[in-house]
């Protein structure tokens, strides 16, 4: 068993910029896992499931469904337009999601949670464990990517811009997971 931490770079994808005024669209979660050889990698199986949701419009400050309306037919249809995908209720992807991570990583204490930044996308999450009804599926410690790339580098500025990998579809929550996961890798392996 292997003693370092798993970080699960997590991205969400939501209709507001806070839990309160939105809904929690898309999850995606990739684990960067420690190996001998390797180094720091991402573990081969990634987490992503689109939820169903009610999609309440909403013209308050914190709605983000003007900014979705700008983005292009492809992004809007697979974060909440299009109903013929897959989608699963708020029940159905807490369980998948702790299942998930479980096999990932079956120590709770070695699951960390990651994300750029952490003060938005885990409060989605947290909250989904709240509204199913569950234990949170990750030890209570963090890590922030953008607070980690700004102290590594001050000069990339405290934005969420990737610096050196873009995610393959825009807004999209597995993608983001995976390009944030990358640079996490970088960083831990001394290549940033």
């Amino acid at each position: 068993m292997s003693e370092f931490p798993t970080f699960f770079s997590f991205d969400v994808e939501t209709t507001a910029t806070v839990v309160e005024a939105g809904e929690l669209l898309t999850v995606g979660c990739v684990p960067v896992v420690h190996d001998v050889e390797a180094g720091w990698v991402k573990f081969p199986q990634h987490f992503y499931m689109r939820l169903d949701t009610p999609i309440r419009e909403s013209h308050g400050r914190f709605s983000s469904l003007a900014w979705w309306r700008e983005q292009s037919d492809e992004v809007r249809a697979e974060a909440y337009q299009d109903r013929d995908l897959v989608r699963f209720d708020r029940a159905a992807t807490a369980k998948a999601l702790a299942e998930w991570m479980a096999f990932v990583e079956p120590v709770w204490e070695r699951r960390i949670f990651t994300a750029n930044p952490v003060s938005f996308d885990k409060p989605w999450i947290d909250k989904l464990y709240y509204w199913a009804g569950r234990d949170l599926p990750y030890h209570h410690r963090s890590l922030c990517l953008r607070s980690m790339k700004f102290g590594i580098d001050p000069t990339v500025g405290y934005g969420s811009d990737r610096t050196t990998h873009q995610s393959l579809l825009p807004h999209h929550a597995l993608a983001d997971a995976d390009a944030q996961a990358q640079d996490l890798i970088d960083m831990l392996n001394g290549r940033w």
